[in-house]
């Protein structure tokens, strides 16, 4: 292979040849043919230069250089992309070249097409119109998301045309603009589809309205009404539904910040809104022409546009029109136009006329209940009655004062009037419409409010709350919950705010509240406790009303919603912010509570969620075999005695309950992801029941959980590997991709088995479990192994006179070089573990000169990949920190590392640590000519990938290697 840099030399000064020969388009084609980094380096703009002159074109476009670009998928490849930006770039200087050229390429390739396209954009005015055919050629078939291959060009294109050919400007903006239905939805909105996606679409219409609508704002505005006219016609012919509901957002919401949907319709309205306004600003004596083009259209949507637009012109200007519109009972009483209809008048009231305004007056009073007894059966529904007269009417007034709502400023008195007499709230009146979001509050319509209940005793808001009379439903309100349901939230915002005042509330008053204020009870303490340190929290009174809950109501499970948060402030007490001070009498009044709450019978959804320990977290029964665990950890540890004498056999009856009876995943999940904690304080129990723990039956439950979640103890694995377990689960490993390995159960069995092999617990045989993992995992899972062991190395490279951490590391070590040679026996099978091996250079503990030559050995199998694209950086980094070492080697590996993608886009993290290597090798008074021949031949295979910031070491390298080899001889 030719050397780069010096090759890129000549380059740069044949790239500035303005007019050259044919001698000099020969020797130009003897140095880029067959090497694809030199002509590369020949079209692309780089630091040391241009791109070719523009002389160049007729020379190369007649050797055929440029008839790559023809091919379908030209731009696939750097250095046909370069080749027809650089084409671009000329039509600035010889844009007939250009159009000769690209009317000989007749290019099929959508990227290198818009690179035509702002060919024809960089050309002088005077030939554009000769090259806007690329234009149509590319917009001839319907393409969805090309912005990215001509988008902005095209916008480019079609403004520089509004001041060479008006006519030929406005066919291009129909054409970037046009929509088109797509027939995937049912709504007319989401039919509209385009060229290009929603934020292009908008895009455009901006540059329309800018650039365009400013010139020409009447005829602009017309082209845009055509334009959605077309649409809808097309529409038509697909659905016969009623359209107007479908289009009432998208003039509505012009005015809000948030707005309700950004479709391509919205946005099209939108721009001719905005495109009218222009009008109305800069052509205001043309405007008839406008109006008139809009009342041609039998569309609603574009008498909607009408009365948009007529709120912004002068005032006095246009008020037959306006009255007209207003005094218009079919616009009155039209639903799909009222926003519109109401912001005219509100805004233009001074050109409404005072008939106008009592016809408007005289059609509000004249809102009734047109079908009474609908409504008086609707009544009767929310209210527990039959309606009155003196409900109608107020309704009726409601209604009234509702449709004066958005123009309440013009007629105050009217709408104070209605408003009153319908004693509505103003929430009440205010009009609902699609599309707004309102928030809803649970406590609305809660008849107390949480300050009201503070500054009450405990003992009546208990008495208060106990009487279904003070939160009696007399009619839901819309968009809020019922009485109960907000008192119960009040409630427990009472109980958080003052924990200690509820928790000395008299324990009768506690049991007669029902389930849904016994729920918030203990919601509002468990908020409490958990969000903040509570002083003086009385755990012994809490576990004396939970014990009292659970005996009184246990075997009823409509009580769950209750039991949940209970067993759920329990936990607090193992938590260190509220922690209870440990005697055996308050473990065993715990025991007493979860105890029975184990044999909850639950109904748990489990159509969403499969992973039992997800499920547990909304089980009660699930939570109290949790909590027996954490019993049994803290009485074994604390209580030994007991422990022994009574409080195990509590335990292992949870225990062997939840094994043989309840059996449910959410609770069974529990002797997985706590295996090792059981195991810790009662072998005996787990060695004993180790056959049901993990049958075929419970496996996916408590051994899959076990791998996810829990971590093993030494001792624990052991035993489960002396018990033929591990193997059990290596027999069923099972092949699965690179990308879904750390994911998948066999990822997390891997992660067992290296923690154990990294700590030293295979002994006495147990090698064997690892070597039969070795045989069976497949080579994505390998891969994994091999990266995971890494996450123990930055303990093990801290400086520390361990013995055991020196074995750690020597084990390592020998593990390292083991599995090289067994990989390299067949290293197309073992690929993906040894990239993982590549991760070990990082935090790596092994001595410099140890890691450098089997990273070097593992860069050979993986033929320089590295298992992580992250880790090119702080490879290349690490191996110039090391040269010191070994610089050969070093700069050997950097060389094969070269292989990987995102060289340039990490090189933030070995750029400097390179650089410097790179100068110490120039500084040194006696180099190793190998290493000066290797720091060379990096630096020009660095040229090759495009990165060019080592270039002027290159010179520097050769004069020092030319030195030496001078000095030599």
């Amino acid at each position: 292979m030719r050397k780069f840099y010096e090759n890129a030399r000549k380059l740069d000064q044949i790239k500035a040849l303005t007019n050259p020969s044919q001698v000099q388009l020969e020797q130009l084609l003897g140095i880029i043919q067959e090497d694809e980094a030199l002509e590369f380096y020949f079209y692309e703009e780089n630091k040391f230069g241009p791109r070719p002159t523009s002389g160049w074109l007729k020379l190369l476009a007649e050797a055929g250089e440029f008839e790559v670009l023809k091919g379908a998928q030209a731009s696939n490849e750097p250095v046909p992309r370069f080749k027809a930006i650089y084409l671009a770039e000329c039509a600035k200087e010889v844009p007939d070249e250009v159009l000769k050229l690209t009317g000989s390429i007749k290019t099929k390739d959508q990227w290198t097409q818009g690179k035509f396209l702002e060919a024809v954009k960089n050309m002088p005015n005077d030939y554009i119109e000769k090259g806007d055919w690329i234009f149509w050629e590319f917009f001839r078939s319907p393409l969805a998301e090309v912005w990215f291959y001509a988008g902005d060009r095209a916008i480019d294109l079609m403004v520089k045309m509004v001041d060479i050919n008006p006519d030929k400007a406005f066919a291009m903006a129909k054409v970037l603009l046009e929509l088109r239905v797509s027939g995937n939805t049912d709504s007319y909105s989401e039919k509209a589809t385009s060229h290009f996606n929603n934020y292009n679409y908008e895009e455009i219409i901006r540059a329309y309205c800018k650039e365009v609508c400013g010139r020409y704002p009447i005829r602009a505005t017309q082209v845009l009404l055509s334009l959605l006219s077309d649409y809808l016609e097309s529409a038509k012919k697909e659905d016969t539904t009623e359209r107007e509901d479908f289009l009432y957002f998208t003039v509505r919401d012009l005015e809000a910040n948030d707005r309700f949907e950004r479709d391509f319709l919205a946005m099209l309205i939108e721009g001719i809104c905005e495109a009218g306004k222009i009008a109305i600003q800069t052509e205001p004596e043309n405007l008839n022409v406008l109006f008139k083009t809009l009342r041609g259209y039998k569309e609603g949507i574009f008498k909607r546009i009408e009365m948009y637009l007529l709120r912004f012109v002068e005032d006095q200007a246009y008020t037959e029109r306006i009255n007209e519109i207003i005094a218009s009972r079919d616009n009155f009483d039209n639903k799909y136009m009222v926003y519109e209809y109401i912001k005219l008048l509100k805004y233009k009231f001074a050109s409404v006329t005072k008939n106008t305004k009592n016809r408007y007056i005289k059609w509000v009073k004249d809102i009734h209940i047109d079908d009474k007894d609908n409504y008086n059966q609707r009544f009767i529904e929310a209210n527990g009655r039959e309606c009155t007269d003196a409900d109608i009417e107020k309704y009726e007034n409601a209604m009234r004062a509702r449709k004066l709502y958005d123009v309440q400023e013009v007629f105050p008195e009217l709408y104070k009037e209605f408003s009153d007499q319908s004693g509505w709230s103003e929430e009440e009146i205010k009009p609902w419409r699609s599309g707004v979001i309102r928030s809803v509050d649970p406590t609305e319509n809660s008849p107390k409010k949480r300050d009201e209940l503070l500054q009450m005793s405990v003992d009546d808001v208990l008495c208060f709350i106990s009487n279904p009379e003070n939160y009696k439903e007399t009619g839901k309100k819309r968009f809020s919950g019922t009485p109960k349901e907000g008192l119960t939230y009040e409630f427990q915002m009472a109980v958080k705010e003052k924990p200690l005042d509820y928790l000395n509330a008299s324990l009768e008053g506690v049991l007669e509240l029902d389930e849904d204020f016994l729920s918030r009870y203990f919601h509002g303490i468990w908020d409490a406790i958990r969000d903040r340190k509570v002083e003086g929290f009385d755990w012994d009174k809490y576990l004396e009303k939970a014990k009292a809950i659970v005996d009184k109501f246990a075997s009823r499970v409509e009580i769950h919603s209750a039991f949940q948060p209970l067993i759920d402030s329990l936990r607090e007490c193992f938590n260190d912010r509220n922690k209870i001070e440990y005697t055996f009498e308050r473990l065993e009044a715990i025991y007493d509570i979860v105890r029975p709450l184990l044999e909850l019978k639950e109904n748990i959804d489990i159509s969403y969620e499969k992973d039992p320990v997800q499920l547990r977290c909304a089980s009660v029964s699930g939570e109290a075999l949790s909590h027996c665990v954490s019993l049994g950890v803290v009485c074994n540890r604390d209580f030994e005695k007991q422990w022994q004498e009574s409080f195990r056999e509590k335990i292992r009856n949870a225990f062997d309950i939840a094994l043989k009876e309840i059996k449910t995943p959410w609770t069974c999940c529990t002797f997985g992801t706590d295996l090792s904690r059981i195991y810790w304080f009662d072998r005996e129990w787990v060695e004993g029941k180790i056959g049901i723990i993990l049958s075929n039956e419970m496996w996916d439950v408590v051994w899959n959980t076990y791998l996810i979640w829990g971590r093993p103890s030494r001792d624990l694995f052991v035993y489960l590997a002396e018990q033929g377990i591990y193997s059990k689960a290596i027999s069923k490993l099972e092949r699965v991709d690179v990308d879904e390995a750390e994911e998948k159960l066999e990822g997390k069995l891997s992660d067992h088995l290296v923690i154990a092999y990294f700590n030293g617990w295979l002994e006495n045989g147990l090698e064997k479990v690892y070597n039969e993992f070795l045989a069976n995992a497949s080579g994505s899972v390998l891969g994994h192994t091999s990266r995971f062991f890494t996450t123990g190395f930055k303990s093990l490279s801290e400086k520390s006179d361990d013995d055991n951490e020196e074995e750690t590391v020597a084990r390592l070590k020998k593990y390292w070089e083991i599995r090289l040679e067994a990989i390299s026996n067949e290293p197309e099978k073992h690929v993906e573990e040894a990239k993982g091996l590549t991760s070990w250079i990082i935090d790596s503990p092994f001595e410099t000169k140890d890691v450098l030559q089997l990273f070097s050995r593992t860069l050979t199998i993986t033929k320089g990949k590295l298992g992580r694209k992250g880790d090119i950086g702080h490879s290349i980094d690490i191996l110039c920190k090391f040269a010191d070492e070994d610089r050969l080697t070093a700069l050997e590996c950097i060389h094969k590392l070269l292989n990987n993608e995102y060289l340039e886009v990490y090189d933030k993290y070995y750029k400097d640590e390179l650089e410097k290597l790179l100068n110490g090798i120039i500084r040194e008074e006696k180099p190793n000519i190998n290493v000066l021949q290797e720091a060379i031949n990096l630096i020009d295979d660095f040229g090759r990938l495009h990165i060019y910031d080592y270039a002027n070491f290159y010179d520097l390298l050769n004069e020092k290697l030319q030195k030496l080899e001078t000095a030599t001889d």
